[in-house]
């Protein structure tokens, strides 16, 4: 073959040699550069799951429920990377701990609710577990590349010279709803037909502003409905089905002692929540799935007796089975003709521990307000 041929059929193959080159060290850096510190990854795992577990028993820090917190704190400790979990009160104490304590990697996180420390959560993680994966796995995928790369190139180069023939791609995304599962305190007026219009609005007014002060302690939004009454809507991802009972007595223990000429009963069910209500601005009934019918919801409080809370077989479920003893079947002659099908249970009271708690609560609103 003539010199000028052989230069020529040389300088063709160089695009496809340099394409070659370049997939294969980018390829390379990944598999051998691609992956993080190991040891920044360790503290950033450790100091998120102490945050996490310190937001999320800050209530139960509190409360000191040494049952819920052993429970989570084997839980947790179960996991590979975990070495032991330990539960302190405010004052150091040790509430719940499982799991070894012995090592040398440890994050602590301070759990407060509304500026106000509860305790302290302190994570030991297992060092071993965040180890790397072992050479060979990316000595066997370099190999790969290697033996890739210029099959690779060719495909790409023969589709480049051919130009785009392909059909195109249509990608949908799906948008996220934000839909947000939330528990629905609906609070009836009960004696709106005894007081004038002016009277009437200032009740409601009193309600939400009330209403208000308990999505202080338990994330949501309250908003009036009409002059019939108010509605207090409570992320069911923030809150447990307990303290959606506490919410309910709480904030008819602040209308009891809130100077005001309403009476109002309540009725706890659940809904869904267009986005999170506590982060929201504006709500209104219409927006929120689940609360169609108002009317009969404000009809359901109605039954409701003074101080208790009325609720729907929904957030019957979520409680626990010692909850669930607090609460009794509810019967009435008309719940054929304005709840068909539902179950509904009645909670008279809490507990003395529970209600000293909720007690409490009003004070601090009440003496801040």
């Amino acid at each position: 073959m003539p010199w000028w041929k052989r230069f020529r059929s040389t300088k063709a193959t160089l695009p496809a040699a340099t394409t070659a080159s370049a997939v294969c060290a980018i390829a390379l850096a990944a598999i051998w550069f691609g992956g993080g510190s190991d040891q920044r990854e360790a503290e950033r795992f450790g100091s998120t799951l102490a945050n996490t577990l310190a937001k999320t028993t800050a209530g139960d820090l509190l409360d000191n429920q040494r049952i819920n917190l052993a429970v989570i704190a084997n839980h947790v400790s179960s996991i590979d990377e975990i070495d032991g979990v330990t539960f302190f009160d405010n004052a150091n104490n040790v509430i719940a701990m499982s799991g070894s304590q012995d090592g040398t990697s440890r994050f602590t996180a301070t759990a407060s609710i509304d500026d106000t420390i509860t305790g302290y959560v302190s994570l030991h993680l297992n060092t071993q577990a965040f180890q790397p994966p072992k050479p060979w796995i990316r000595w066997l995928a370099s190999l790969a590349t290697v033996i890739a790369a210029p099959w690779l190139t060719v495909l790409l180069m023969q589709l480049s010279a051919r130009g785009n023939r392909s059909l195109p791609i249509v990608s949908v995304q799906q948008e996220d709803s934000g839909a947000t599962p939330s528990y629905c305190l609906v609070i009836n007026l009960i004696n709106q037909l005894a007081l004038s219009k002016p009277e009437r609005e200032q009740a409601v007014a009193d309600a939400v502003n009330m209403g208000r002060e308990v999505c202080a302690v338990y994330p949501g939004f309250a908003m009036p409905l009409n002059s019939q009454g108010a509605c207090l809507v409570l992320n069911q991802r923030s809150i447990s089905g307990l303290q959606a009972l506490y919410a309910t007595f709480l904030l008819q223990e602040l209308l009891l002692e809130y100077e005001t000429l309403g009476q109002f009963r309540c009725y706890l069910r659940t809904a869904v929540c267009p986005g999170d209500p506590s982060e929201m601005h504006a709500l209104d009934a219409a927006q929120i799935d689940g609360l169609a019918n108002v009317d009969a919801d404000l009809t359901l409080a109605a039954l409701a007796r003074k101080n208790t809370a009325l609720i729907s077989n929904e957030v019957y479920i979520n409680l626990n089975d010692i909850e669930k003893s607090w609460a009794q079947y509810f019967d009435h002659p008309i719940l054929p003709d304005v709840a068909h099908g539902q179950t509904l249970y009645s909670v008279t009271a809490l507990p003395e521990r529970d209600a000293h708690l909720v007690t409490e609560q009003a004070e601090v609103i009440l003496g801040f307000s």
